[in-house]
């Protein structure tokens, strides 16, 4: 709160920040003893049919998050499982190639080399951005780095999603910007059909609250671009109010980063798939979805039909802050466009710390251009160190033309003043 003290608004924000939301409670599960031997065939056939599946758009996954395992899991592939830091293995047949120590671990790093950026200073340090999501409880990832936390409805416990986004944009192993600073606001999941009917919700009043906030913020502390993975399309009820809101965002010059990226700023994304097993900073490590979600899971519409025009992040084997305790983690073998939002946030906050006049097509254009490519993938894999890199550079030569042009000028106005004046 120590920037919102120096701005120079005539009230307090105290009473829109509230504390973060408590843990999730955890309930243990176990497969019955009597039902053992049929949930073994199950997994066995689902593992059987796994080209199958996959041929019909389902990529196929084993979740074990909260669970004992005491059952034989050795025919499901190691790529195949969902678990988190309560899943206890003691009892379990696994596959040879499965080791939830080194999936959870390794899952946590982004990869392609971005600790070695951080390692550098280029952290996200003293940038702002707002996320948008579900509520919010405290972990070792965040902590001491949400500077403000508002809701819009009530929320009992904090959210799998928020923990989940939030870390993966700022989280000290998991995000793209370890040290930038996060104003969080929270909303109800608006885009879930058990939810009811699809709306955008709240979305809209919390872009106005960011918007209020940020112009009470001194320059040098506004905030930088808002993330919103929740779904918000022209079919949902309230979208005109959403747009109007979005708009205004980006005419106050915050980014409002969203799932529709393409359709919203003709900027695509898609997902990439990791191979654990190798050396997550080599390009080795990249592997293709079995399941193309730009193609299968969603509409076509909202993505680049040119491949060559996405940028990929990595959408799954990524380990995130769980919402059940300060230090638990889930390990996601499948993801969702949800995990690339704070991704793509984060890493646009690398690059205002560099060049603060950095634009987002700027940032995307350079991940383009500096980006790995191989045939099969569907895009172009950012490449973090890379692009940045080449930020720098053009950052160099911006600076170098511009002093040019200014001794020019200083030449130029010397010879003025050296030509005698005629007096009249």
């Amino acid at each position: 709160m120590d920037t919102l003290k120096k701005a120079k608004n005539k009230y307090s924000l105290s009473k829109t920040n509230t504390p973060l939301l408590p843990y999730a409670p955890v309930k243990i599960n176990y497969f019955p003893d009597d039902k053992k031997k049929e949930i073994e065939q199950i997994i066995k056939n689902n593992a059987e049919r796994r080209e199958e599946l996959i041929k019909n758009n389902v990529r196929p996954h084993l979740n074990l998050q909260h669970y004992k395992v005491n059952i034989d899991i050795s025919h499901t592939p190691a790529s195949d499982i969902n678990f988190d830091t309560h899943t206890d293995f003691l009892e379990a047949t696994l596959p040879s190639d499965f080791s939830s120590e080194l999936f959870m671990e390794k899952g946590k790093d982004s990869g392609q080399n971005i600790h070695e950026l951080h390692q550098k200073g280029i952290t996200g340090r003293g940038i702002k951005i707002a996320i948008i999501d579900e509520g919010l409880s405290d972990h070792e990832e965040y902590h001491n780095k949400i500077v403000h936390y508002e809701q819009f409805c009530d929320f009992p416990v904090g959210s799998y999603h928020g923990s989940g986004v939030t870390s993966l944009a700022v989280g000290t192993n998991c995000g793209m910007a370890p040290e930038a600073n996060v104003y969080f606001f929270a909303v109800k999941s608006n885009s879930n059909p058990h939810f009811g009917e699809r709306t955008v919700g709240d979305i809209p009043k919390a872009i106005k609250r960011c918007l209020e906030i940020n112009e009470l913020l001194l320059e040098g502390e506004k905030i930088t671009a808002i993330s919103i993975s929740q779904t918000c399309d022209p079919t949902m009820t309230g979208y005109d109010e959403y747009e109007k809101m979005r708009q205004a965002a980006e005419s106050a010059g915050i980014d409002v980063i969203t799932v529709m990226l393409y359709q919203e700023k003709g900027l695509s994304f898609d997902g990439y798939n990791r191979n654990l097993q190798k050396d997550i900073n080599s390009t080795d490590s990249i592997c293709s979805l079995d399941v193309e979600y730009a193609d299968s899971r969603a509409k076509p519409e909202w993505f680049s039909p040119d491949k060559s025009k996405r940028l990929l992040f990595p959408i799954e084997h990524r380990t995130a802050a769980s919402n059940t305790g300060f230090r638990e983690y889930s390990h996601y073998a499948i993801g969702g466009y949800s995990w690339i939002i704070p991704q793509i946030t984060g890493l646009y906050a690398l690059c205002k710390q560099v060049t603060p006049d950095c634009t987002l097509e700027q940032m995307w254009n350079l991940g383009l251009e500096t980006g790995f490519k191989r045939k099969g993938l569907n895009g172009i894999v950012v490449q973090p160190q890379k692009l940045i890199e080449q930020l720098q550079k053009e950052k160099i030569l911006e600076n170098k033309l511009s002093y040019q042009k200014t001794l020019k000028a200083k030449k130029d106005f010397s010879l003025i003043q050296s030509v005698p004046q005629k007096t009249i």
